[in-house]
């Protein structure tokens, strides 16, 4: 109970103020990180059962849980690159770190401790699939199959606040061609654990006949507008 009352910083009701609205913490937001913060002190509530230190390890986590949700109000973003997924990362290594030294000293194999020792094995889980973020990489050359019978009259790469680019130019684009791009156009997630995602612009450049493709990483979670 006190390591969830000690995130109560990050909760959409109590977040303080920001001098950017749209970088404070959505509920959804909230709501997937809370249960991933409190996963090692509900293993601790499980493991630590009955030993007679066991409090002292939970108000440890407890403050540690604290801290993690003081950090990413005050520090944590999700520009480029995102700083939550780090604060994540480290809160999850250092409250591992005090349930592994609080939980040495082997007990019976009961339930509960089962049922703990399986607990943290998912927040083990976790450490290992926060993503860990730097700038958005320039889209490989074959990031979104390109038609074959296109001519290429120019290409060139480029990065923004929150997205790397690669531009081609091209002519000899059929309308069949173009009816095959034309279910790729806009942005999609290309996997579970990949915070950028894939896009593709497709615009004549009139009044030539040529068309201009753009394949683009973008960091769909940096909401602020520079």
């Amino acid at each position: 109970m006190g390591a969830l009352l000690a995130t109560a910083p990050v909760w959409p009701v109590v977040q303080p103020g920001d001098p950017i609205a749209d970088e404070m913490l959505e509920p959804a937001e909230v709501a997937g990180l809370v249960p991933l913060v409190l996963v090692f002190p509900v293993a601790w509530a499980l493991l630590g059962r009955s030993r007679p230190y066991a409090w002292r390890v939970g108000a440890g986590l407890a403050v540690w849980v604290a801290a993690w949700s003081l950090w990413t109000v005050t520090f944590g973003t999700w520009s480029t690159p995102p700083t939550v997924d780090d604060g994540l990362r480290w809160h999850l290594i250092g409250a591992a770190l005090v349930v592994a030294v609080g939980a040495r000293v082997r007990k019976p194999l009961t339930g509960r401790w089962m049922a703990g020792a399986a607990i943290t094995t998912i927040g083990f889980a976790a450490i290992v699939a926060t993503p860990v973020v730097g700038d958005p990489p320039v889209p490989p050359r074959d990031a979104i199959p390109l038609p074959a019978t296109m001519t290429v009259l120019r290409e060139e790469t480029g990065c923004g606040v929150n997205s790397c680019y690669r531009r081609f130019t091209v002519t000899d684009l059929g309308a069949a061609d173009e009816a095959a791009l034309a279910p790729r156009v806009g942005c999609r997630r290309t996997g579970w654990l990949n915070p950028y995602e894939l896009c593709l612009d497709l615009r004549h450049d009139e009044p030539a006949p040529a068309v201009e493709l753009q394949v683009t990483y973008y960091n769909g979670r940096d909401r602020v507008v520079f």
